[in-house]
């Protein structure tokens, strides 16, 4: 596992346990109906503390923290007015189990579907320069997927700025059989750090050993439709990295192979994602629908079999920890 994707899974790992701890302490804040506030913020800030000293430096944690306050907030706002109402209308202000027991099948049902909701949710933050761009639909990114670009980002950008102070003028760019469609074009390719380009394809005019050599400056000074300097090398997601050009050249795959291995990687992050869900869900239903979450229990066993048969055939490294 290279620095980075421990980085990442380290991160990763902080900020999910501590959006089940602060989603349990709302949820039994909402169960108990009357609570003291200034415990609960208490508790909670002790939650999102213990999570910033477990993040890396390269996760930015003032930010992650940040947006975790507010989405625990946000829940507060949510969940537990829900939950009050439907005790004023029974006339109930005793426990929180006194408050199920009276509770009707239908109101237990809806009950049970919000909390449901509400623990398979992500915690949504504003999209932020320093947490990686927006979809660019005006989607919000989660706190999960901007942390995980950050990460990447980081150490993408920290292994370029390495490889181009070692003094060499002519590098290629790695080659990946799960290529993005993004990349693809570019993995590959031998560049200069400054040679300019002569025409849009971004050729310098020159060859090397036959093959044209293409200008960095001039690829690193691309922008996305979005504004973002978001392809090869500089993807937020992207895994290719240069080395010095040494002659020789690695056999690229071929298109079709690309896209195929891409696509089952993409799969494995939907899957990961479905995962992730379905075990929110059973946390938020434990509590209010033992049935229930066992069913759901069980479709995330059955799911994560399948994603561990996925990855066997395709040859990909499963990542349980984030499925949990």
């Amino acid at each position: 596992m290279t620095k980075a994707e421990e980085a990442e899974k380290k991160a990763l790992l902080a900020e999910r346990k501590a959006e089940k701890e602060l989603k349990s302490l709302v949820m039994a804040l909402a169960l108990a109906i009357f609570f003291n506030k200034a415990l609960a913020d208490q508790k909670a800030a002790k939650i999102i503390r213990t999570m910033g000293d477990e993040l890396p430096e390269e996760a930015n944690p003032k930010i992650i923290m940040d947006a975790m306050w507010g989405s625990y907030n946000s829940w507060l706002e949510t969940l537990v007015p829900f939950v009050l109402a439907r005790a004023l209308t029974l006339r109930e202000s005793a426990t929180g189990q006194n408050l199920l027991n009276k509770l009707s099948p239908t109101e237990k049902a809806k009950l049970a579907r919000k909390f449901a909701q509400f623990g398979a949710s992500s915690p949504l933050v504003k999209p932020t320069e320093q947490l990686g761009p927006s979809t660019g639909t005006g989607k919000k990114l989660d706190s999960w997927a901007a942390t995980e670009r950050n990460v990447r980002y980081y150490y993408q950008q920290k292994r370029l700025q390495e490889e181009l102070d070692k003094g060499f003028d002519l590098y290629q760019i790695s080659v990946h059989t799960d290529c993005s469609k993004r990349c693809l074009p570019d993995q590959g390719k031998i560049i200069s750090k400054t040679l300019p380009p002569i025409d849009a394809s971004l050729w310098t005019g020159k060859k090397v050993d036959g093959k044209k050599i293409y200008s960095w400056p001039a690829m690193h000074a691309r922008v996305d439709k979005y504004g973002w300097h978001n392809f090869i090398i500089d993807g937020f997601n992207c895994r290719h990295h240069i080395s010095p050009y040494k002659g020789g050249s690695p056999e690229k795959p071929k298109a079709k192979e690309a896209a195929e291995a891409s696509e089952a990687e993409s799969a494995m992050r939907e899957a990961e994602r479905r995962l992730r869900q379905l075990n929110g869900e059973y946390l938020g239903l434990e509590k209010i629908d033992k049935a229930r979450a066992e069913k759901i229990r069980k479709r995330w066993i059955s799911g994560f079999k399948e994603y561990q048969d996925f990855a066997s055939k395709h040859g990909i490294d499963p990542k349980g920890w984030r499925t949990q």
